[in-house]
């Protein structure tokens, strides 16, 4: 598998090599996690410091195709291609990509890692499909408005699907406001998921106003009869060109449905954010995490009995954490 993501991304790079502007960068990210609970391991009470995002990117853009290379490099993992695209530019309504790439859902996800407003996503983008293997159809219908139909093979995080993977998204923007909704199937073809489809709903809203930035996403992950969803409301204030607080509050439910009992469980996470610029390519980011909300509830409708256990997802925390990363763009 690694040689032919290796063979591709030669390929595509070479095919813009000969007949278009070649571009390259990246950035690299050091971090610091303090506190009982994160989104992704145990950190214990002191301090882990560990190596964030250090992704190279390569793009080849011509007249009519264009192409991109993004590549993951980590001490434990080693290299991974996250990105290798070949596209076509038709015309206004109408363009193609086909390759490795994210699918469209996801306002928050589709932001470059580089531009995240906090050192770690929350857990609606840990509800996305992720990555996808296959093509994209996009384009703009009429002023402001644009759709993006992708078709292709999932990438298997998660609670994802087996087979294809396909969906539309539609978005508007108009100066500083965004607005995207979407709607994504992931076909369970092998019946590894007992034959049911992963369903995703998107919806997402950015606007900008001076130094303010509103933002508002919600998504939701369907599996017969389990569900997955969260929701965030965030605000941003740039009270200098280089410095930034920013909030965002996360609710985030699980819902298992079945026969004779309901299992649910609610977490919210509040994320308090400090961004410093010390020029346009080295950012620090100092992050607090307060964590509330309900453990996992189990109801049984039959006996009446009542038992608890605590929120075992991963993509929230599960209790307070202090974060902070170092980031450089070259």
């Amino acid at each position: 598998m690694k040689k032919i993501l290796v063979l591709g991304a030669a390929t595509a790079m070479s095919f813009g090599a000969a007949a278009a502007d070649m571009s390259w960068g990246g950035y690299a990210q050091i971090e610091g996690k303090s506190g009982e609970g994160t989104n992704s391991s145990t950190t214990g009470r002191g301090m882990k410091f560990d190596q964030g995002l250090v992704r190279f990117i390569a793009k080849a853009d011509g007249t009519r195709h264009y192409g991109k290379v993004q590549m993951d490099f980590h001490h434990t993992n080693g290299a991974v291609a996250k990105d290798i695209i070949l596209g076509y530019k038709g015309n206004k309504f109408a363009n193609f990509r086909v390759g490795k790439m994210k699918e469209p859902l996801g306002m928050e996800f589709n932001e470059p890692g580089h531009a995240r407003d906090f050192v770690d996503s929350g857990y609606t983008q840990a509800l996305g499909f992720g990555r996808m293997v296959g093509g994209q159809l996009y384009g703009d219908l009429v002023a402001g408005l644009s759709y993006n139909l992708f078709f292709g093979n999932p990438n298997n995080d998660g609670q994802n699907g087996t087979d294809n993977l396909y969906g539309i998204n539609l978005a508007y923007d108009r100066n500083t406001f965004h607005f995207q909704a979407g709607l994504g199937i992931d076909e369970d073809a092998s019946n590894n998921l007992g034959g049911e489809d992963v369903k995703l709903t998107n919806v997402a809203a950015r606007y900008g106003l001076g130094a303010l930035t509103l933002k508002a996403e919600y998504m939701k992950k369907e599996l017969g009869v389990y569900s997955w969803s969260s929701i965030y409301a965030h605000v941003g204030y740039k009270f200098a060109d280089n410095m930034e607080f920013a909030v965002r509050h996360f609710i985030n439910n699980e819902t298992d449905d079945t026969v004779n009992k309901v299992v649910e469980s609610d977490i919210s996470n509040t994320w308090l954010g400090f961004n410093y610029w010390v020029d346009k390519a080295a950012r620090f980011q100092f992050n607090y995490v307060l964590v509330s909300g309900d453990d996992r509830d189990t109801k049984s409708t039959t006996s009446g009995t009542t038992t608890t256990q605590a929120w075992d997802e991963s993509g929230a925390f599960t209790a307070n954490a202090f974060l902070a990363q170092y980031q450089v763009k070259f």
